[in-house]
């Protein structure tokens, strides 16, 4: 593992980029990827899913597709490994829409949870 030191003299080659070594692609065993790769594959398979609908949208998704279809670390991994590992590793989503709850709800819902039934005291209080 590389040291604080050895991170601050190769911290502009690009080799070092994310605080580690890489081994060369032939000494990578097959179903493995670097941390980088993973990076790189969970990236444009978020960017082929987007469903923005702006100008460039279908465009992005194109070249989205087309980085992760050439994409080496693809080639090396067998696909059921990939899809498990962006099941379980895939970036949030993020989402414009809101579930708004009332005050109310907010306030029973931890009764609810413990095990109470009468809401008569809290929801005096509240309304």
């Amino acid at each position: 593992l590389p040291t604080r030191e050895s991170e601050w003299l190769h911290r502009n080659d690009p080799v070092w980029e994310y605080g580690f070594y890489e081994p060369e692609e032939k000494r990578i065993p097959k179903n493995k990827l670097m941390f980088r790769e993973a990076l790189e594959v969970l990236r444009a398979r978020q960017e082929i899913e987007d469903d923005s609908d702006g100008p460039n949208a279908a465009k992005m998704r194109e070249e989205a597709r087309k980085v992760y279809e050439e994409h080496k670390a693809v080639a090396r991994v067998d696909p059921e490994k990939l899809d498990e590992m962006w099941e379980y590793f895939r970036p949030f989503v993020r989402k414009d829409t809101q579930k708004v709850r009332s005050e109310i709800n907010c306030r029973v819902l931890p009764l609810l949870i413990l095990g109470y039934e009468d809401f008569s005291y809290i929801l005096s209080r509240i309304c």
